[in-house]
């Protein structure tokens, strides 16, 4: 016995006849869809990085690297000039700004101008705040031209020292001055 074959029959819908007719340009379609979000989301952004100062922007890091190197020769600069200082001359800076506030030898310096100046050295009162120490300084014989040359001599001492108050009392006969000092590590 023969079994007959029977002939299935295809049924074709309306979206299989677009397929096959425009099979190509689905394709395309497609393809150029792909490159376009791979364009716009990937490559896009990308190279907007280059430019402008992005994170891939070749002259930004060129400038950097410039300014860099600036700033290295003015350090090598530097320490060759610092190598040529002479021992004598540190000591003296020093001296200028003390490292600690050296009180007693701010004293001593006082009453060694107020001499010069023909003054006498009376009494003073201390205070330290970071770095910076401020003396209140009594004196007599504080005329006109004695607190003028003590100025002077203030003015030309190594130690730098800043005088914030004048006042003469008592007709010109007694001074009081207040000078602050500096120091690096108080």
């Amino acid at each position: 016995m023969a079994k007959i074959i029977e002939e299935k029959k295809f049924d074709i819908k309306w979206y299989h006849i677009i397929l096959v007719k425009f099979c190509w340009t689905l394709i395309v379609f497609i393809i150029i869809a792909a490159f376009s979000a791979e364009y716009f989301f990937i490559i896009k952004p990308k190279v907007n990085q280059t430019t402008g100062g992005g994170q891939f922007d070749v002259e930004n890091y060129k400038t950097i690297v410039k300014d860099q190197e600036a700033y290295l020769n003015k350090l090598e600069t530097l320490e060759v000039r610092t190598k040529k200082i002479s021992p004598d001359s540190l000591e003296k800076l020093d001296y200028t700004i003390a490292e600690k506030s050296d009180l007693p030898s701010i004293l001593n310096q006082i009453d060694i101008i107020s001499r010069q100046a023909g003054m006498e050295f009376v009494g003073f009162s201390v205070n330290s705040d970071k770095g910076v120490t401020t003396i209140n300084l009594n004196f007599d014989k504080g005329t006109y031209q004695a607190c003028k040359e003590f100025l002077d001599y203030l003015e030309k001492n190594s130690r730098i020292m800043d005088v914030s108050q004048i006042a003469l009392k008592n007709i010109g006969t007694s001074l009081t001055v207040t000078i602050k000092t500096y120091s690096l590590n108080d």
